[in-house]
């Protein structure tokens, strides 16, 4: 015998479930035109900007200003301050109505930003409220000055390479411009930070300086050069100074000759002489030590050296 399976039509519930998707969407549209048809109240922000301070003045404080307007209107018609474009309320303060005290501290009312506001909104809509009532701004001259650079640098090198020179910042000092209480209160201007790591070269390169937006510098950017290359160790012998030693005394010292030992600059390594270094040893140290023995210091020495080793570190004496 055979058995016969029937099957169901799998159009009919795929009609229904696009009947029901239909009725759902379109209640929905309904739903939503009459709730856009109701009278809301929302909050909307809006920036402001200031703008013609007095000659020769700046705004002390970058901190940003915002007004809150109180809209009332229907739903359509709060779209547009709702989710359009915003903007900017710009304040020129030569033509607005404010009042300034000694310490040079304006006071605008944004009660004349009512108007500015309304045109953004649109006419369909009605302003109930603006807040705060009444912003403070703090003003004062310009002054111009030149300030060192202090480079914001986390460099390290690659094993057997070393620093041949102290970094160089170009320029060292900018002019920068801005109110004159911070500008008069600033030790220094710092670069944005520069990390380097496994340096087996020198670097060269540009550098923006930290200026935010309350001063500004001239030159924005500054270059930093670091010489960079292997090293090797090596040893000299160097004879010893005395130093601060007042006539008419005479001083001996043994020995007359310290052994150093140092790292150098391969590039560099050619340009070394007992003249590069200057080696000494201070007579003032004996007046406040009753051993017979000074300590060695090396009081000049070629930048493409370093980790400089004395030996011996301490020396005999006899005064004369």
């Amino acid at each position: 015998m055979y058995e016969y399976q029937i099957k169901k039509p799998l159009g009919k519930s795929r009609i229904k479930l696009l009947v029901f998707v239909f009725f759902f969407f379109l209640s929905f549209l309904f739903w939503l035109l009459n709730a856009l048809n109701k009278e809301y109240s929302v909050v909307v922000k809006y920036a402001v900007r200031f703008a013609g301070y007095p000659a020769n003045y700046v705004l002390v404080n970058d901190t940003p200003y915002y007004v809150n307007a109180l809209i009332r209107g229907r739903g359509y018609d709060l779209l547009w301050p709702l989710y359009g474009p915003s903007d900017n309320l710009r304040v020129n303060l030569e033509g607005a109505r404010i009042s300034t005290n000694a310490s040079g501290i304006y006071k605008f009312s944004t009660k004349d930003l009512k108007t500015r506001i309304q045109q953004l909104a649109g006419s369909a809509v009605q302003i109930s409220g603006i807040w705060p009532d009444t912003f403070y701004l703090a003003v004062a001259p310009v002054v111009v000055r030149r300030i060192a650079v202090k480079p914001e640098l986390r460099v390290t090198l690659a094993r057997q390479y070393m620093f041949c020179r102290p970094f160089t910042c170009i320029p060292d000092t900018v002019t920068v411009t801005g109110a004159s209480s911070m500008v008069d209160t600033m030790q220094y201007i710092a670069t944005r930070p520069v990390t380097l790591s496994g340096l087996k070269k020198s670097y060269s390169g540009k550098v923006q300086l930290q200026t935010g937006t309350m001063i500004k510098c001239q030159p924005e950017q500054v270059q930093i050069n670091m010489e960079i290359d292997k090293f090797t160790e090596t040893s000299m012998r160097v004879p010893v100074k005395v130093v601060n030693l007042p006539p008419p005394l005479r001083m001996k010292i043994f020995p007359a000759e310290v052994t150093l030992n140092f790292r150098v600059c391969l590039n560099h390594y050619k340009e070394l002489s007992p003249e590069s270094f200057t080696v000494a040893v201070d007579y003032r140290e004996h007046l406040s030590d009753t051993t017979s023995l000074l300590p060695v210091h090396v009081l000049q020495k070629p930048d493409f050296t370093g980790n400089i080793l004395v030996s011996p570190s301490e020396i005999e004496f006899i005064l004369e």
